[in-house]
């Protein structure tokens, strides 16, 4: 797997894409903007931000002794909800409020889980 495909990987939610990213000390661009991150190097203590500093949390980082730590902490992302509409929270029968012209088999832009009954 090239590192680009890797990268991609890590981005969707791959749980063994982000570990190798991280077994690599590739880090992964910024969660918020896409943009780049940089490392950054304190008194010994490790963390990584959006080079572009403005994004959400920026200005709190939280502060590792150890490099591996910091890059595992960045790469790990949550994997998006994916589901169809028929299963969505929001479908209704036929009928989806937050999407139009929608099958309960298509997938959902806006997937929300069902709450279980």
């Amino acid at each position: 797997m090239t590192e680009k495909e890797l990268i991609r990987r890590a981005l969707m939610g791959d749980k063994k894409a982000q570990e190798e990213c991280t077994n690599r000390a590739i880090i992964l661009p910024c969660p918020f903007c896409g943009g780049e991150a940089v490392l950054v190097e304190e008194a010994g203590l490790y963390s990584i931000c959006c080079k572009d500093g403005t994004c959400i949390g920026s200005d709190i980082r939280p502060e590792y002794g150890e490099l591996i730590y910091a890059i595992a902490d960045w790469n790990t992302r949550p994997t998006l909800p994916i589901g169809r509409c028929g299963e969505c929270k929001n479908w209704n029968g036929g009928d989806c409020y937050r999407q139009e012209l929608t099958k309960s088999n298509d997938f959902c832009s806006c997937f929300e889980p069902k709450e279980e009954e």
